[in-house]
């Protein structure tokens, strides 16, 4: 890091951003007040003007809300189920900053239909109508799910998060807390080699195995990732492994919304070490191409003091589990689902134990 970038510099970078990409987390230790969300709008200040005015009363805003949705995207199995689900909340008024980490396989109940929290964004729409269909709906349900508001979306597929790191961040810095040793991690282009089987062989193997018993009998479409506790550096691609990985630790799903923390606050120091800060509305510019965001420009300015006034705050991360107040269960036509203790679409229990957690 470099040390010699003022405090008001690196707030600055922070900040701005934050404003479009939401990575501003630090590893902290939660303390504080008892929290109670608020419910103003940033885009409630902002619909008094077309131009948002960067010096508005930033009393005016008790907080802000930013869901960061990570997807395959094209030439991707599901490439548009979103496979990292995280709530970037800041709380002004109780000097609250926290990211919660949401389950993809967490079922929830839309208009339409029941489904996992991953089908939601995308469940009738493709890409082009992520921001005009699906985004307003995974808002409104990660909502209900938290008891928090949320105001903005910020959706990156595996291209984008693979240029930010490895090509505008040229690598970073991730502190691994537990052993992710994964011998089924999948190697793109290789989904249907026949690994050398024969054709009498591929129907006595089919007959034999279904699901992923029967994937793992064609190990040439796999490779093996292991990444031992510690300060690791990773490339874009070595990142994008260690927050996609499903089968190399202890708790499934909810060990790898601990990873995507994890590569956040590594993206957050590598950030503030750079000198970016003339760099900013050019990098802002760039990332646009690879991300889906309602957050444009002039939100962007308007943004900056908000986050610059964060950037001392409590930071908080929490993550939705089966130790805390989830539970593994199944559907008949959704596989293996996670729901509340207390029962599906059951979410008081879950924003209390986040209000419980972000007032420590």
């Amino acid at each position: 890091m470099n040390l010699h970038l003022s405090t008001h510099k690196k707030a600055m970078l922070v900040a701005a951003f934050f404003s479009f990409i939401a990575t501003s987390i630090a590893l902290v230790v939660p303390i504080g007040k008892r929290f109670e969300p608020k419910v103003t709008n940033p885009t409630e200040v902002l619909a008094d003007t077309d131009k948002p005015d960067p010096n508005v009363d930033l009393s005016k805003v008790e907080n802000l809300g930013i869901l960061l949705v990570g997807f395959g995207g094209a030439g991707h199995d599901g490439g548009y189920l979103t496979d990292a689900n995280q709530l970037l909340y800041v709380d002004f008024q109780q000097k609250k900053m926290a990211l919660i980490a949401l389950p993809r396989d967490l079922l929830v109940k839309t208009a339409k239909a029941e489904m996992k929290l991953n089908a939601v964004a995308f469940s009738d729409s493709g890409k082009n109508e992520f921001l005009q269909n699906g985004a307003p709906e995974l808002k409104k349900v990660i909502s209900q799910i938290t008891g928090l508001n949320v105001a903005y979306v910020i959706g990156i597929d595996f291209v984008g998060f693979q240029r930010l790191i490895g090509q505008d961040l040229d690598g970073i810095e991730v502190e691994v807390h537990e052993t992710l040793d994964d011998p089924w991690y999948p190697i793109k282009g290789e989904e249907l080699n026949l690994c050398g089987f024969e054709p009498e062989k591929m129907v006595e193997v089919h007959q034999k195995y279904s699901g992923f018993e029967l994937e793992r009998q064609f190990t040439c479409r796999y490779k093996h990732l292991h990444f031992e506790p510690g300060t690791v550096t990773m490339e874009g691609g070595d990142a994008l492994e260690y927050v996609r990985s499903r089968h190399g630790s202890g708790e499934g799903d909810i060990s790898r919304g601990k990873r995507q923390q994890e590569v956040l606050q590594a993206v957050t120091l590598k950030i503030i070490s750079l000198e970016m800060i003339d760099q900013l509305p050019d990098l802002f510019t760039k990332a646009k191409n690879n991300i889906y965001t309602d957050i444009d420009l002039d939100i962007v300015k308007y943004l900056a003091p908000l986050a610059k006034a964060s950037f001392d705050f409590t930071k908080v991360t929490v993550n939705l589990s089966t130790t805390n107040v989830l539970s593994i269960s199944s559907s008949s036509n959704l596989g293996s689902i996670i729901i509340p203790k207390a029962g599906p679409h059951a979410w008081a229990q879950v924003q209390e134990f986040i209000k419980a957690e972000l007032s420590r």
